[in-house]
């Protein structure tokens, strides 16, 4: 799976983010200074590439809030984001990224730094403004039901030999004839059971074995198994 990227750019106080298709993008700006700062967001249009939508977060008061919302495209395209402060919009001096990995979701925060001077370690607490860029795969993942069935393990091909062998093993060690066994007598269940729906989900050992117990009784029923095999 085709993850989204980032690159960072110090010289100009730039991050571009590479965004695969089928990616949703939220994002959120954090800004925490009193003075002007300004997160600028580019990218292509997705009716038409060589058109940008351009959008400017500018804080108005410490804390303020800035959001954007990009939906799922068909095509790969490229996020850009410039971090500015001061109303002369000089870039910031620092930045760094935090990466948090879900899933199926992938989170960038980026962190800015305006002035220089500070030597502490660049973090959320000790930034002037930040975004946190959360993508999310909404791509579904591979089929792998009827028609895309993987092929059976060595330990499942011999899985029935196995079992036929445990079953006389046990036959003999519990001094039982086998051929004495016999089945007992036939149920017949009311109408009110008969046609009652019922549903088995997974045709595991607990799905297979309910089957055997619903068949042994006359009652209906159906099997349904998300993989390719049982």
């Amino acid at each position: 799976m085709v993850e989204p990227d980032i690159k960072i750019g110090e010289s100009d106080a730039s991050a571009v983010i590479s965004i695969p298709p089928g990616w949703k993008t939220d994002i959120v700006y954090t800004f925490k200074q009193a003075y002007k700062q300004g997160i600028s967001e580019t990218y292509p249009s997705e009716g038409d590439p060589d058109d940008e939508q351009f959008n400017y977060h500018l804080n108005d008061k410490v804390g303020e809030l800035g959001t954007s919302t990009i939906f799922p495209r068909k095509d790969k395209f490229n996020l850009s984001l410039g971090f500015r402060h001061e109303r002369s919009q000089d870039p910031s001096t620092k930045l760094g990224v935090l990466k948090e990995i879900g899933s199926d979701s992938l989170t960038f925060t980026i962190l800015s730094r305006d002035k220089p001077g500070s030597t502490c370690a660049l973090d959320i607490s000790t930034s002037d403004m930040y975004a946190k860029i959360h993508l999310l795969n909404t791509t579904p993942p591979p089929q792998t039901g009827p028609g895309h069935a993987e092929s059976a393990s060595e330990s499942e091909l011999t899985a029935p030999k196995k079992g036929a062998q445990t079953l006389d093993d046990f036959s003999k060690d519990s001094g039982i004839d086998p051929d004495k066994l016999i089945p007992g007598p036939l149920y017949h269940p009311p109408p009110e059971l008969k046609d009652l729906p019922i549903a088995i989900i997974g045709a595991g050992a607990a799905g297979l074995y309910t089957a055997m117990i619903l068949d042994s009784l006359g009652i209906k029923y159906e099997i349904l198994e998300g993989s390719g095999r049982h």
